[in-house]
């Protein structure tokens, strides 16, 4: 491809220009007042699709939604179009934005936990598109690359790529379906696998939570609250990046920069910083010595007990929550694994125990909202790395729990009819990677 003078420059000018006229005269910082202004800014509109960062309530930037949920906030933007990889809880978050009205239709893995959204959801006041995790992230990075489309192996031969999903009810409380999910496109490869295209997820704006930024944008993140949030940052034409806190330029290691300043346009303190822990969990002196009995007895000791001898030495491990979550009380004398969560975590380490000093952090949970320790030599990143070491089958082993399973070992884990879908989450993606041992615990 060679450009010649009738090829647009993808408006080169004007995008430079963009990047470049919210600056401070003279200074190069993007930093702003506060979050309402920073809004104001971003010519967010109605119709306008809003890439938002956080997982549970990790990372989740409090100040911007607490904003843009406010009647403060010009009152003609609705009809927003969400993309989060969870709905967060009621009254908090994204719950508040819910809550506001702006609100037109959630693309999120999971929204289990919040219960006015059930209620809008079901009267035909939200509509509600559910993709895997993985997918959802990848989508964010895809666009943030450049890149229209992509094949994931995530979803092929079930309902999601299928179609047929709910996505909006009748609002006269007949509960039947208005608009449903359309089949995907699918292609097989040399490999013989069945792949679903998904096509790049381009926000108008995104909300990003860093735990410190410099003037420029550059940002580094703290533990599991990294998940989304650099993915939301680089699909977005504008990012807004609220940060805990912010230094001056030269102050951060180049080094240790999670995601550069040049995805970032405007960047405010985060005055609004309560970090709500979803669920608590602290472990006793006895189950961080590894006493574990009364914990779990009967068939799902059993169950846990079998699902452990699955464990082989040197092994990565992701463990659903439940049961799952379990199974590491259980590890074969002599075996060594390493845990991973989806939300960005490789080294899980045990609840939080008080009695050693060790406190509860809402930056640090695993993949069922909980507090957890990341053990020495562990490591954090992203959720589309989290779930790109998935799909490329570099996690050994998956063991996950389910609604109902066959004996041929078909997995049914989000759907149930005439009920609120909770969603996927990432159990899709686990259970869909190549060369991954995938091991179902059920009663």
């Amino acid at each position: 491809f060679s450009s010649t003078a009738e090829t647009p420059h993808y408006h080169e000018e004007t995008e430079q220009q963009h990047r470049h006229n919210h600056f401070e005269e003279g200074s190069g910082s993007k930093v702003l007042p506060s979050a309402m202004i920073a809004l104001q800014k971003s010519g967010l509109a109605r119709g306008d699709t809003v890439a938002v960062g956080g997982f549970g309530l990790g990372g989740v930037p409090e100040s911007l939604l607490n904003a843009l949920s406010s009647t403060e906030f010009d009152l003609d933007v609705q009809d927003l179009t969400v993309a989060s990889l969870t709905a967060g809880v009621d009254g908090f978050g994204l719950g508040k934005l819910f809550e506001s009205g702006r609100v037109k239709r959630m693309i999120s893995s999971y929204v289990g936990e919040n219960k006015n959204f059930e209620q809008m959801f079901f009267n035909g006041k939200l509509e509600v598109e559910l993709i895997p995790q993985g997918t959802v992230a990848a989508r964010l990075r895809a666009a943030g690359q450049g890149m229209p489309a992509f094949f994931t192996p995530t979803g092929a031969g079930t309902m999601y790529a299928n179609g047929g999903i709910p996505i909006k009810y009748k609002p006269d409380g007949s509960g039947e379906v208005e608009i449903a999910s359309q089949p995907r496109p699918t292609q097989v490869f040399d490999d013989g696998r069945e792949y679903v295209m998904e096509y790049a997820l381009c926000p108008e704006v995104s909300l990003i939570k860093a735990w410190k930024a410099d003037k420029r944008g550059n940002l580094i993140f703290r533990g599991t609250a990294q998940n989304a949030n650099p993915d939301a940052a680089v699909a977005a034409k504008i990012c807004i990046v609220e940060a805990e806190h912010i230094v001056e330029v030269g102050e951060l290691d180049p080094d240790e920069v999670h995601l550069p300043g040049v995805y970032v346009d405007y960047v405010i303190h985060a005055s609004d910083n309560e970090k709500r822990i979803e669920r608590l969990r602290e472990s006793s002196s006895d189950e961080a010595n590894g006493r574990t009995n009364g914990v779990v007895s009967g068939p799902r000791e059993r169950i846990i007990r079998r699902a452990a001898q699955e464990f082989r030495d040197g092994m990565y491990v992701n463990l659903g929550i439940g049961m799952p979550t379990l199974a590491s009380n259980y590890v074969p004398d002599g075996i060594s694994i390493e845990l991973q969560a989806e939300n960005g975590l490789l080294g899980l380490g045990p609840y939080p125990n008080p009695s050693r000093g060790q406190k509860a952090d809402a930056d640090w949970i695993n993949a069922g909202k909980e507090t957890v320790t990341a053990n020495p030599g562990a490591s954090t990143f992203s959720s589309s790395e989290s779930f790109g070491m998935i799909r490329g089958g570099h996690v050994d082993l998956t063991i996950l729990g389910g609604l109902q399973c066959s004996s041929s070992g078909d997995l049914a884990s989000f759907f149930v009819p005439g009920k609120l879908l909770k969603g996927m989450g990432g159990a899709m993606d686990l259970v869909s990677a190549p060369g991954t041992r995938v091991v179902v615990t059920m009663e």
